[in-house]
């Protein structure tokens, strides 16, 4: 995050996260609960590219260790 364009992705981040609380797919829980399997994550980047090699824009995806996840029933909507 100390490229010249950090804070378009950002910006980006915060849409992804945004997106993920509107669809209601996880939940804030205070890391000393104990009780709780909480999966881990990262962040991937990408710049979407014009042909001509100018960044068209960014992307940011939060991505969990879906091996790890406790069996949830069905995962589809």
């Amino acid at each position: 995050m100390r490229a010249s364009d950090a804070q378009d992705f950002r910006d980006t981040m915060d849409i992804e996260i945004n997106t993920l609380e509107n669809m209601m797919v996880w939940s804030v829980v205070l890391w000393l609960v104990a009780t709780l399997h909480i999966v881990p994550a990262t962040w991937t980047f990408r710049r979407k590219r014009f042909p001509d090699g100018r960044i068209k824009k960014h992307k940011a995806r939060f991505c969990i260790r879906g091996d790890l996840q406790d069996d949830m029933g069905d995962t589809y909507c």
